[in-house]
């Protein structure tokens, strides 16, 4: 048993030693050792880097990032791997919005208002792109909302060599990344080594040099733990807009108190009863599931079930929509009933907002970023994808609050489940 985690420890010995090697360079060179916080060039940046100074920092990225790989679920890095392109993204609008030079002249920090009319951008979702960077030590939030630059944003600049090296990576790289598969796939490509049969070509029409020909403007850049068991007998439980209604076969499974209603739109409840067919018909033959067809934006669901289900559901609508949605459901609620909504929930980087959140997620130890920085990313991606593709938001808890609030309800408790919450709402007593 002890000899299956030799690896673990020699990891944690070699980051051990490595660490002792980096210190030991920096003292000899007489250098102090750089804060994240730093904007200004520490003079090892430009200087070369001495031969033990960097193996020592080789060994350390090699290391964390074997150790974290290994400890962790193969699916989750594997999913955490896919969505790093969304960085690429992000760093584009960092670059073409110059944010990194609206901030230089504030080096104590500038709110998302003023920080939004300087660039041009939406002030929320400017927010959202730099919560991502900021998760991976790119910008500091100093004070909830208020951004300031770090030894890695100072580098995004338009007019910094690397600045426009990222420009590329996050644009003509980024978007070819798309066609790569296709070039290497396709028999008339996947042995060419010509310039036209490239994925940037296939994406943009044309070889790069030719394109950059037709747009000098990019030449000159070059560059789950809620406590179910508790319920009692006869408990009906209802999954709105449930799709196949997969929780509420696991929930019922786990439970034989617990009576399941998958409710959504008419073709989704058919698929639904398909696969229940297939995966769980001891619940049609015990009579403990019902499928109703419903749109959650022009009806309420089934009145007076003991628990109501929103899981993924309102990370894909704005909230307007997300109200329309809360308030059809707090109309059949009975006085007993509670509302469970499982999303991502987003904490804020700074210690400030961190403490609003800290009844569902606790700050993580020094010194790590409050939330825990590359340990909860995927919240951070999922909330950029929601933008990209749905002009939609994963949530604070505060948000989530706010949002139940507006549509009557209210707060009861919030339950860590892992990486998802379970955010649990009453109708108020009168």
């Amino acid at each position: 048993m002890e000899a299956s985690f030799s690896m673990l420890d020699d990891l944690v010995a070699l980051i051990t030693s490595a660490v002792n090697d980096v210190k030991d360079e920096y003292r000899r060179l007489q250098h102090p050792f750089p804060s994240l916080d730093d904007t200004k060039p520490h003079p090892l940046d430009s200087a070369h880097t001495p031969r033990k100074l960097r193996k020592a920092i080789h060994s350390i990225q090699g290391a964390c990032l074997q150790l974290s790989t290994a400890v962790a679920m193969p699916h989750h890095t594997l999913i955490l791997r896919t969505l790093e392109s969304l960085t690429a993204g992000c760093f584009r609008v960092i670059t073409e919005a110059k944010v990194t030079d609206a901030l230089k002249d504030h080096p104590q920090g500038l709110h998302i208002s003023e920080l939004a009319k300087a660039t041009g951008l939406n002030a929320g979702k400017l927010g959202r792109v730099l919560r991502l960077l900021g998760s991976k030590h790119c910008f500091k939030e100093v004070r909830r909302d208020v951004w300031a630059n770090n030894r890695l944003s100072i580098l995004l600049s338009p007019d910094d060599h690397l600045g426009t090296y990222v420009q590329v990576g996050s644009e003509e790289s980024y978007t070819s990344n798309t066609h790569l598969a296709d070039i290497l796939l396709d028999p008339k490509t996947r042995d060419s080594l010509s310039i036209d049969d490239t994925a940037f070509a296939k994406h943009y029409g044309n070889s790069l040099y030719a394109w950059w020909h037709d747009h000098p403007r990019y030449f000159e850049r070059f560059r789950v733990g809620y406590p179910w068991t508790e319920a009692p007998p006869g408990t009906l439980f209802c999954d709105v807009g449930g799709g196949l209604g997969y929780m509420a076969m696991h929930i019922a499974k786990l439970n034989p108190n617990i009576n399941v209603m998958v409710q959504d739109l008419e073709e989704s409840v058919n698929q639904a009863i398909g696969y229940y067919h297939g995966y769980g018909p001891e619940l049609l033959e015990q009579d403990r599931v019902d499928f109703l067809p419903f749109d959650f934006f022009k009806e309420s669901p089934v009145p007076g079930c003991d628990y109501y289900y929103l899981k993924h559901i309102l990370h894909n609508w704005t909230d307007d929509a997300a109200h329309i949605i809360l308030t059809n459901v707090k109309k059949v609620m009975k006085p007993g009933s509670r509302l469970i909504v499982q999303e991502y929930v987003i904490q804020s980087l700074s210690e400030e907002g961190s403490a609003d959140d800290e009844e569902l997620l606790p700050r993580a130890p020094q010194p790590l970023l409050p939330n825990y920085g590359e340990g909860h990313i995927l919240r951070y991606y999922l909330d950029i994808i929601m933008l990209e593709l749905l002009n939609s938001a994963q949530r604070s808890l505060v948000e989530y609050k706010q949002l139940a609030e507006r549509a009557g309800l209210e707060f009861v408790k919030a339950y860590d489940c892992g990486e998802l919450s379970a955010i649990e709402f009453k109708v108020p007593s009168s």
